[in-house]
């Protein structure tokens, strides 16, 4: 790429700003509007500008010229490496990076951040993100959860700036991008980290010799804010929530403030993750990437995978699975596309996009970009996180059958778990800031409300807490809040067969549950898919399980939303979830056929031999199939 005419745009701007600096610090000293230097025998008017490219002995020769090479070469290093850095996506599953331009669709930002919304009617509006980059005469902060498209929105803009394309097309920005990932320790004894960076990419030395004939370096950080305001630059400082430690993060946000309020002409953008960034600043408008909607996921599909027909049919597989709504988030919509692009299918065990999500959340994403996030409530450990995240879940699910959780709501839940972690009773908001910072998972979505970022992602947590759980409560209140989470749970046994059998015949209050229970359970049993194994237990589990429905549907009279050929429609497609002859297992260790029937399909038994491990009913109802 051609960066030529950036770097002569560089060097214009650097010498008009360099000019109006040198002129100012004259005047200033000498209280005269116009300044002449004696060099050797030449008298040099400050217009052009002075530079030497070897001053650190009076006794050298001084050469006068407007700007080194070196200074032009550092500037032109800059922009290439972060094109080279802007044009590409990556991460791990890509077999090969992707063209930013292929694949990029425009994200949408509240004009306010969600966790500052007042409830549930207070409808935040919003905008384009690179309108609002475009047309605002405020600094921006562009804030998002994890894998929102902040960084990927930055590559767009930087290299939209350099190519001169996009609303960029008739702006003369000077861009320069600083990845705040790359500071570190050497940097934390530096009070001023963005003018230290900004001026490293100007490494250049201004000398004049003052009246009195002594040389005199003029030090462009002594006027750093006249100096960018006079560059009219666009200054992107990308992953304020990524500085490695909270000096550097004090520092930064220090002369974020500052030059916010000094700057007019120059703009800056800062990204951060919501939860990172909770402060106002004057003269900057905080913005949050929104979640993408219907027509941007199709979109983004079409991009990713080629052609509108292909596209379509992944997105009908997607809409048909559990974890749809996780498909709002760029980053989790992408390695779905990717997962689609190498097997022509989305994965029939819904668990492993549970997994992956998880994984890519908690840790890998931020492996994958050698960040490293220290938790103050020594949480850093994956499990433990995981483990935290499960048990908030569970609790949350099941005290207040809801997914949106006020501050009372989380402190209630969060006391009856917080000695496992050994946290205090007043470390809760504290640790679930963090949390949110460092995985995005449990988020803040109002004043004093509270969500998991997808309901799918609730219920998998919660499964995996009561998988864990070595004792399960059989309150019926408990049991017919969780039935998603309950068949999901199943899923995920290491004995699927095993943990159905358990639940049905020995935890199942079987006639306290509603209607709506076994609804929920039995559908989504069927989408989570389990490998059963066919089994006696099996069988009297499923046909206890038709027979309670029946008695339910019955009393009921069918509500309209229970229609009793949708549950036999349910019943058949959990029948074929065992993919084995049914009619051929022999319950005659356990049961007698009496005789007596309801209809041709149904045989009435009677138990003569109790189980060791489940507790069979005394009467059967089996359905034959």
């Amino acid at each position: 790429m051609d960066v030529s005419f950036l770097v002569a745009l560089m060097l214009d701007k650097l010498t008009s700003a360099a000019n109006k600096v040198l002129l100012r610090r004259l005047i200033e000293a000498h209280g005269k509007s116009k300044s002449r230097i004696s060099l050797k025998n030449k008298t040099v008017i400050f217009d052009p500008l002075v530079v030497f490219s070897d001053a650190s002995s009076a006794g050298k020769k001084l050469e006068l010229f407007k700007v080194t090479s070196e200074l032009e070469k550092q500037y032109f290093d800059h922009i290439n490496q972060n094109i080279t850095w802007s044009k590409n996506i990556s991460f791990d599953l890509l077999n090969n990076d992707r063209s930013l331009d292929d694949v990029y669709i425009d994200l949408d930002v509240y004009i306010n951040p969600v966790r500052n919304n007042l409830g549930s009617k207070d409808k935040t509006p919003k905008g384009r993100l690179l309108d609002k980059i475009y047309e605002s005469n405020q600094h921006i902060v562009v804030l998002g959860q994890p894998g929102a498209g902040k960084t990927t929105s930055m590559k767009k803009i930087f290299k939209s700036l350099v190519e001169g394309k996009d609303k960029f097309v008739n702006q003369s920005k000077l861009p320069i991008l600083i990845r705040l990932r790359d500071f570190d320790s050497k940097h934390e004894n530096i009070e001023f980290p963005i003018r230290e960076k900004i001026l490293s990419f100007f490494n250049f030395q201004l000398y004049v010799k003052d009246f009195d004939g002594a040389l005199v370096e003029l030090v462009l950080k002594d006027n750093f804010s006249l100096f960018l305001e006079e560059i009219n630059a666009l200054i992107i400082l990308d992953g304020f929530d990524e500085i490695p430690n909270q000096y550097l993060k004090n520092a930064v946000l220090r002369e974020f403030r500052d030059l916010c309020t000094s700057l007019h002409k120059s703009k800056l953008v800062l990204t951060s993750r919501s939860a990172d960034f909770q402060f106002d600043i004057t003269n900057c408008s905080k913005n949050e990437i929104a979640a993408l909607d219907d027509n941007q996921i199709s979109n983004f599909a079409e991009k990713w995978l080629g052609t509108r027909k292909e596209s379509q049919v992944f997105l009908d597989k997607i809409k048909a699975s559990p974890f749809r709504d996780s498909t709002i988030k760029p980053i989790n919509l992408a390695h779905l596309c990717v997962i689609y692009q190498r097997t022509k299918t989305i994965p029939k065990k819904s668990e492993e996009i549970y997994n992956l999500i998880l994984d890519l959340m908690i840790k890998n994403w931020d492996f994958q970009r050698s960040i490293s996030r220290e938790s103050v409530f020594n949480l850093n450990d994956f499990e433990q996180k995981k483990k935290f995240l499960a048990n908030l879940a569970y609790v949350l699910t099941t005290k207040f059958n809801s997914t949106r959780f006020s501050e009372v709501n989380l402190q209630d839940a969060f006391d009856e778990f917080k000695k496992k972690f050994r946290l205090e009773s007043n470390d809760c908001l504290s640790v679930i800031n963090e949390l949110e910072g460092h995985t995005g998972i449990f988020i803040k979505c109002g004043i004093g409300k509270y969500e998991f970022c997808h309901k799918s992602i609730q219920e998998f947590l919660t499964a995996i807490h009561i998988s864990r759980k070595s004792k399960f409560s059989s309150d019926p209140k408990v049991i017919s809040c969780i039935p998603d989470e309950l068949a999901i749970t199943i899923s995920i046994s290491s004995d699927s067969s095993e943990a159905f059998c358990d639940f049905i015949l020995n935890k199942f209050p079987n006639e306290k549950l509603p209607n709506t229970f076994y609804k929920k359970f039995i559908n989504r049993l069927i989408i989570e898919n389990p490998d059963f194994c066919l089994s006696a237990e099996l069988i009297v589990s499923i046909n206890l399980l038709i027979q309670n429905l029946s008695k339910i549907t019955e009393s009921i009279n069918f509500l309209p939303e229970v229609k009793s050929e949708n549950y036999k429609e349910d019943i058949n497609q959990l029948i074929r979830l065992l993919d084995y002859p049914y009619n051929n297992i022999v319950l005659a260790n356990f049961y007698e056929n009496t005789g007596l029937t309801e209809s041709k399909n149904i045989l009435k038994l009677k138990r003569t031999k109790s189980h060791d491990e489940y507790n069979f009913p005394e009467y059967l109802d089996f359905h034959l199939m």
